[in-house]
Parts: C-alpha cells; sequence; structure tokens
C-alpha cells in the first residue's frame, strides 16, 4: 500500500496527542496524591487520623501504617447471622505491643468497645486480634465474626 505525504503528519500529530494525554494524566494523578496526602495531613492543633488504609475485606477496619495485609490468607463466610472473615497482617518494623495499643486507640472512634485484650465488639460483630512473633516478622490475625452475645 503506498503512502501518501499527508499520514505522516497524521501519525505525528496523533502521537503527540497521546503524549499529551499520558503527560496531562500523571499530573492529574500526581496533583491527586498529593492533594489526598494534604487531607490527610492534621491541621495545627489537631490530631492526626488513626489510619489511612482499610483492609481490604474488612473495610470499616483500619490497616496500621507499617502492617501489610495478605489477602491469599483470607478468608470471607457470608452467613445468615453476619460476615466472618479472617485474615493476616504482616510487619518487618512493628511489634506486637506497639499494634495492640494502635488497635486500641482506632477501633474505639470507630464504635467497637473493648471487651476483653484484644477482643472487640460493636453493635452485632466482633473482633479478635491475636499475635505471633518470630525474628523476622509479626503476625497480626484479625477474626471478624458474629458477637458472641
Amino acid at each position: 500500500m503506498a503512502k501518501t505525504r499527508n499520514q505522516y503528519p497524521v501519525r505525528g500529530i496523533k502521537a503527540l496527542l497521546s503524549a499529551c494525554a499520558i503527560v496531562a494524566a500523571a499530573s492529574t494523578l500526581s496533583y491527586a496524591c498529593a492533594q489526598h496526602k494534604a487531607d490527610m495531613e492534621p491541621a495545627a492543633g489537631e490530631q492526626g487520623s488513626v489510619a489511612q488504609s482499610f483492609f481490604q475485606y474488612m473495610n470499616d477496619i483500619p490497616l496500621m501504617d507499617g502492617l501489610y495485609e495478605s489477602t491469599e490468607e483470607t478468608m470471607v463466610f457470608e452467613k445468615p447471622e453476619g460476615r466472618i472473615v479472617k485474615t493476616v497482617a504482616l510487619s518487618k518494623t512493628l511489634k506486637k505491643d506497639s499494634i495492640a495499643k494502635f488497635y486500641a486507640i482506632a477501633l474505639p472512634q470507630l464504635g467497637w468497645h473493648a471487651t476483653a485484650e484484644n477482643i472487640y465488639i460493636r453493635q452485632d460483630e466482633q473482633i479478635t486480634i491475636r499475635f505471633a512473633e518470630d525474628s523476622e516478622f509479626t503476625l497480626v490475625y484479625f477474626t471478624l465474626e458474629p458477637s458472641k452475645t
């Protein structure tokens, strides 16, 4: 197929427009991320937010900064009495005491009430937090289930 003289400028313009669209999208994304970070930072005299992200399958439970959710280990069940979610988070830098303290502060702010050490109830749900530590990681096991009361 023979090429005409006008096809090359059109391709050049299409490539330029594509490049401009990519740059614009990257700039918009960069601005949105910066704006989100600014929105998450407390104003002068205010306390900071307790968490910036939440678990994937327990989207009303905060995921502490420094904890990483292992979604491959997550099990989710829906039953008439409520949902059951078992998931694991891990950290190389955080220890049990700081994680337990974080959730002891964060969960009551979200309506959860401590009933025992690392066990919280909200309405008809209960979350239990268990820990395992080895020389490399702190593992945190979360079980969300219908409350037993």
